[in-house]
C-alpha cells in the first residue's frame, strides 16, 4: 500500500523488523518495527524515548540494509509505544 499525507515523497507501508542504534552507545540499542518507508528515511515503531535532533543506526534485522538517521520527531502513541520519524543522511 502506499500513500502520501503531504510529503514530497511517496511512503510505502512496510513493516520491517530493524534495530535502532544510537551512535554513541549501542548498548541503548532496541529492537524495533518499520510502519512506513521512503528512500528519504522511515516511520518506525518503538519502545522508548528518541530525542529529536539525535542521529540513530537503523539496520534490518535480516541484513539487507543499514543506514544512519535523524530522528525528525517522536510521538508518543496510546499504546506506550513511541513512533520515530527517521530522515536517512545522505553520504
Amino acid at each position: 500500500m502506499r500513500f502520501r499525507a503531504d510529503r514530497t515523497e511517496d511512503r510505502a507501508a512496510i513493516s520491517v523488523a530493524v534495530c535502532l542504534i544510537p551512535p554513541d552507545n549501542s548498548r541503548h540499542s532496541e529492537f524495533a518495527r518499520t510502519e512506513n518507508v521512503s528512500t528519504h528515511g522511515a516511520r518506525v515503531i518503538a519502545g522508548k524515548l528518541w530525542q529529536t535532533g539525535k542521529s540513530a543506526l537503523v539496520r534490518s534485522e535480516e541484513g539487507q540494509f543499514e543506514w544512519t538517521g535523524r530522528v525528525i520527531y517522536c510521538e508518543h502513541l496510546p499504546d506506550g509505544k513511541f513512533a520515530v520519524g527517521l530522515q536517512r543522511w545522505r553520504g
